[in-house]
């Protein structure tokens, strides 16, 4: 859910319709020069003027369909991530005291293991699935760190990678019937 969230920012929307509202406007601009240089050169509307100005109508048609394109995929978008928040919070909700209790084992377990409170936090942040990039952002760390740091509790732990770190703590919860 992280990282889907991180694609829908606003800032992300507004970047995407300045940039193509600045390039409609830049070849909107440059085609209605062009088409009164030939208009002031040649005085009359010729074949390449009436050609431009069909280039800029249709142009204009295609910009403005893409943003409404672009828009309504980012509404989609939108609608999305909020029912899957809203989902998360029922789960949450109803089963805060399982939720809460799991999060103790985890702990536990990384206290059994011997984690340093850094390598528990990275630990945390790789069973989320977090890159070593982005758990060193949300970390204020450096990636060396969080790589050092990984290989660490790896190793602390007997595990080959994140995959084995993941795997843990989520087998048995999935895997119901061979518990």
């Amino acid at each position: 859910m992280g990282h889907l969230s991180r694609w829908m920012h606003s800032d992300i929307q507004v970047t995407l319709r300045r940039i193509g509202l600045a390039m409609a406007a830049m070849i909107f601009v440059f085609t209605i020069y062009d088409i009164f240089h030939h208009l002031q050169e040649e005085g009359r509307i010729t074949a390449h003027s009436l050609l431009e100005g069909l280039f800029l109508l249709g142009m204009t048609v295609i910009i403005l369909a893409m943003r409404n394109s672009a828009d309504q995929e980012f509404s989609r978008a939108a609608r999305e991530l909020d029912q899957t928040r809203q989902e998360l919070e029922r789960f949450r909700i109803q089963y805060q005291d399982v939720l809460l209790d799991y999060r103790k084992a985890v702990q536990d377990q990384f206290q059994r293991w011997g984690f340093t409170e850094g390598e528990q936090k990275v630990a945390e942040k790789l069973i989320q699935g977090y890159s070593f990039k982005e758990a060193a952002a949300q970390l204020g760390k450096k990636e060396k760190t969080v790589r050092n740091q990984s290989q660490a509790l790896y190793d602390k732990a007997g595990m080959t990678g994140r995959h084995d770190l993941a795997a843990f703590f989520l087998q048995d919860i999935l895997n119901l019937e061979e518990v």
